[in-house]
């Protein structure tokens, strides 16, 4: 039964009332829609890890790139719009079991979530492509969410063996004026 817990309150259970306010407030079911911030996006100097990038939508690289993030949510699924500058990057993401996961493309992402040090934290377990499993590519991917000064702070890094980092990106947010309650 999913009741009216949020994605990340179910994937955390207890563990949620550990994030500090701001991460709760995001992470809510009936949290503000609309956040606005500034990033810095890096991407691998490989050819490969540009190719893949560009295939996948993810964000170019720059400093100070102002980051706009929509969400859409229901009890079951979130679906996250980051317009990196005017740059769409969407994904979808749902509970699987006790794994979070996440739809870019024809990608899905299974992802471990926990709180550590007073932050969220992702860490991936497995990948599939067009349902297919994708263990031998070795891809690292993590992710952090923490406050710092009342503000929403992120870091995801993306990394292969062989091509090095693919991309990393990372930021502060707040909720847009607008929306605020």
């Amino acid at each position: 039964m999913l009741n009216n817990k949020s994605l990340y309150q179910r994937l955390l259970g207890d563990s949620y009332e550990q994030l500090p306010q701001t991460l709760q407030a995001l992470h809510l079911l009936n949290a503000p829609k609309a956040y606005q911030g500034i990033s810095r996006v890096e991407v691998g100097k490989h050819p490969l890890a540009k190719l893949m990038v560009k295939i996948v939508s993810l964000p170019k690289a720059g400093e100070q790139v102002p980051l706009r993030v929509q969400f859409e949510q229901t009890v079951q699924v979130e679906i996250w719009q980051r317009y990196f500058d005017q740059q769409l990057f969407v994904s979808k993401q749902w509970q699987q079991g006790d794994l979070l996961a996440e739809k870019v493309g024809p990608l899905t992402f299974f992802f471990r979530v926990c709180v550590l040090d007073n932050s969220l934290q992702l860490h991936l377990q497995k990948i599939r492509c067009l349902g297919l499993p994708l263990t031998w590519c070795g891809l690292k991917i993590s992710g952090k969410e923490w406050q710092e000064n009342e503000l929403f702070h992120f870091l995801v890094q993306v990394s292969m063996p062989l091509l090095g980092e693919i991309i990393s990106y990372q930021g502060q947010l707040e909720v847009e004026p607008q929306v605020r309650q």
